[in-house]
Formats: C-alpha cells, structure tokens, sequence
C-alpha cells in the first residue's frame, strides 16, 4: 500500500474520532503519533514529507475523494 494511501486511511479514521475536523498541523501531530506511518512521513533528514499531505488535499478539493472535505 502506499503511503498516501496509508494517510488517508488513517485520515478516515482520524475524522471519525474529531468529528468537528482537524487543521493542517493537528492532522500531521495524529499522524505522527502512528510509529509505523511517521517513518514514511519524513525523509531521510528528518524533515516532513509535506507533498503526501499536500497531494491528498488537493484531490480531496477536486473531489476524487468521497467523504472527506478540506475548508
């Protein structure tokens, strides 16, 4: 599976539980609280790999992704 794919997995999840949304940096925070999934969020500097993040929000907005929506 890859790892925008994990994201949003994990995102549905995230949802379900905060109901009333998250922001940007408080779905990053989640994200990387998951052990597994944080070691595929950065490089190998250590720096954030914002382009997953970023990605997926931007097909969230042109609507290729059911359920979720970014405001």
């Amino acid at each position: 599976m890859s790892t925008t794919a994990k994201v949003l997995e994990k995102m549905n999840l995230l949802l379900k539980e905060n109901e009333s949304g998250l922001t940007s940096e408080e779905l990053w925070v989640e994200l990387m609280l998951d052990k597994e999934l944080s070691k595929e969020l950065v490089d190998k500097n250590g720096n954030r790999r914002n382009g997953v993040v970023v990605g997926l929000t931007t097909r969230i907005k042109t609507g290729k992704v059911d359920n979720i929506k970014v405001i």
